[in-house]
């Protein structure tokens, strides 16, 4: 049904992620446009990931790589745009 389209997010085999990761995917979802860094910054130290991994780079060898997909219904095109749109942001 169309009210329950929305966002998932995946791990990098594809899989669901671990429940322990919906309190950082709402934390993202809920973010203001000049939080999500420290948002990012704060996942990050919490899981112990490398923030080095998300600094500006200049080196053309690094391209970070979002895999985006929709469903077939009508909401989908639209909610791809603001998805893509948020990824350029970052």
């Amino acid at each position: 049904p169309e009210h329950d389209n929305g966002v998932k997010i995946v791990d990098p085999d594809g899989g669901m992620l671990d429940r322990s990761w919906e309190a950082f995917a709402e934390a993202l979802a809920n973010s203001k446009p000049n939080q999500i860094y420290s948002v990012i910054a704060d996942i990050c130290d919490k899981e112990g990931i490398n923030k080095k991994m998300f600094q500006y780079s200049n080196d053309k060898n690094r391209i970070p790589t979002v895999l985006l997909a929709r469903d077939t219904r009508q909401s989908g095109e639209h909610l791809m745009n603001l998805a893509m749109k948020g990824v350029k942001v970052l």
